[in-house]
């Protein structure tokens, strides 16, 4: 036992360190941010002193490179912002494994939810609730999995057979420190809710109006093409123009037909992007790791393949 704090105190220190040098980072290039804007303030002073072709081309050249580096960091900031906050997990997952071991498990989620009096056994033998069999074992990070963690408890497994393959999952996850903690810092990022899994569970289960109905997925391709022609011809000559309004206004009526459903995806999606970008970087510590038990591999395979 001795052996695994020293582990989890040496992460916390690690991760401590690399915070204070992510965070010493953003802040230089918040500086940078800071100079850049000066540099855009001093320039539309400056730059009116100059001829009106060299203004120009000034104005050209210094837009694209200021334009440049404000994209640059910005994305690198947003990256620092997330790194941040996935060290802090780090941190706090390690802190809640010491603890664990002096048997606090306070800050473990412990399943309360799940009580059913009326279950053969969970009740008796405290399954669920503080102190319980399933705080001690929780380490989820997904909705889905703490409801699969309680299916696993609730229900007595008979199938030799499966019962060792988890053995044998649990085996090699367990000397995976690295993959286990990163694959649970990215999920508690962002806290998903039983209504946020329900949400996307039912957008995935909705039926791909484009690819299911090959009039939209034809007409996907014709109306972009059809407004690319008129608007050739338009330019040519001016006689085509009607044509062009009405490729327009057609086009508007069929999106008009379809806004109330658009509107609705637009808002869940906007809503459920912090879930997506979550389920998308736990899908990839899955997909890129090198797995070596038949039920680890096979759920890679699944991923990989699409299934």
């Amino acid at each position: 036992m001795n052996n695994i704090k020293d582990l989890y105190i040496k992460r916390v220190d690690s991760f401590n360190k690399r915070l204070n040098e992510t965070k010493r980072k953003q802040l230089v290039l918040s500086i940078l941010r800071l100079i850049a804007f000066i540099a855009i303030l001093v320039s539309v002073f400056y730059l009116p002193r100059l001829s009106v072709l060299l203004c120009i081309i000034t104005c050209i050249i210094t837009s694209v490179v200021i334009f440049t580096v404000f994209l640059l960091m910005v994305k690198k900031f947003s990256f620092f912002n997330y790194r941040i906050n996935h060290l802090e997990k780090l941190i706090q997952i390690n802190k809640n494994e010491i603890d664990a071991l002096k048997f606090n498990y306070e800050a473990f989620e412990d399943g309360a939810e799940f009580i059913d009096h009326d279950h053969p056994y969970s009740f008796d033998l405290d399954i669920f609730g503080a102190g319980s069999m399933f705080q001690y074992l929780n380490r989820t990070s997904t909705f889905h999995g703490k409801m699969e963690l309680s299916g696993w408890l609730s229900k007595v497994n008979t199938n030799a057979d499966e019962v060792i393959h988890k053995q044998n999952v649990i085996k090699e996850l367990a000397s995976r420190v690295e993959l286990r903690q990163n694959f649970q810092a990215a999920g508690q990022i962002f806290n998903e809710t039983r209504s946020d899994y329900e949400d996307i569970i039912g957008w995935l289960s909705e039926k791909d109006i484009i690819n299911h109905k090959k009039v939209y997925y034809f007409l996907s391709y014709f109306f972009p093409i059809l407004t690319l022609i008129s608007a050739g011809l338009t330019i040519a000559d001016f006689d085509w123009f009607p044509v062009l309004i009405m490729v327009f206004l057609f086009q508007l009526l069929f999106v008009g037909l379809h806004l109330r459903k658009t509107n609705r995806l637009h808002s869940l999606i906007g809503k459920k992007l912090g879930l997506l970008k979550k389920i998308f970087r736990l899908l990839a510590y899955i997909e890129n790791e090198d797995f070596h038990s038949e039920n680890l591999i096979s759920i890679q395979d699944q991923l990989k393949s699409g299934q």
